[in-house]
């Protein structure tokens, strides 16, 4: 499981096509992160998976556990081979 870091960052998932986790981090945001628009931020995660399709799930950092506080992007993404 990850851990929230300091304000500025937020959890980040990698999910296969059936939906299961297979990667999560934390992203960082890299400039001022009070602001209204979005901002640049850096992740890294390693996972594996056999799934040829999933997505990345960026979730609003919610320490207060209050499933209503809430909120996702969820992008799809195609998985290559190498």
């Amino acid at each position: 499981m990850y851990k929230r870091q300091f304000e500025g960052s937020f959890p980040i998932e990698v999910r296969d096509s059936s939906g299961a986790v297979v990667g999560q981090t934390i992203g960082v945001a890299q400039s001022d992160w009070m602001v209204s628009t979005g901002v640049p931020f850096q992740a890294d995660v390693m996972f594996t998976t056999t799934a040829t399709s999933g997505s990345i799930v960026l979730k609003n950092d919610n320490p207060s556990g209050d499933p209503i506080r809430d909120r996702a992007l969820i992008i799809p993404i195609m998985f290559g081979n190498k």
